[in-house]
């Protein structure tokens, strides 16, 4: 069962590193550095099973956060045997609440390989929407809170 403080997700820290790098040589991804996890704009959250780290997402967005309209889910992946348990799902909820609690921003954007036809529909399903493409990606974004107007 996943563990941990909210739904099994915890923010990161420097011990959960190699345990990420991990999942991202499952998935022929490199290797990434501490600063690659939290530094100035950017937060990484984990989500563990059992104690094992199973997947972790990284939000990223402007120095100044007080005036901005997008918050980047910069990076969202789950171990393979994983996938398909909500552990995502999980994960993308806690970058969400984040968003909304710590920046201004309007919407969540994220770029997704265009091969990557499930990952998509996963985003789909969550509220997000094609808006776009950039090279070999494919560009989404979803509204994460009225605009003042709106109100």
């Amino acid at each position: 069962m996943i563990e941990s403080s909210e739904n099994g997700v915890r923010p990161a820290s420097e011990a959960d590193l190699e345990a990420i790098n991990k999942i991202r040589a499952q998935l022929r991804l490199t290797a990434i550095g501490l600063e690659d996890l939290s530094s100035e704009g950017r937060t990484t959250f984990v989500s563990t099973q059992s104690g094992a780290v199973i997947g972790y997402a990284t939000v990223r967005f402007p120095a100044s956060r007080h005036q901005l309209q997008y918050a980047e889910v910069e990076q969202l992946f789950v171990s393979c045997d994983i996938q398909r348990t909500g552990v995502g799902t999980a994960l993308l909820q806690r970058a969400q609440r984040f968003a909304c609690a710590e920046t201004t921003a309007t919407h969540l954007y994220l770029r997704v390989a265009e091969e990557f036809e499930k990952a998509q529909r996963c985003y789909i399903k969550f509220g997000f929407k094609i808006t776009g493409r950039e090279g070999q990606g494919v560009l989404m974004t979803k509204p994460i809170r009225e605009h003042e107007s709106d109100a």
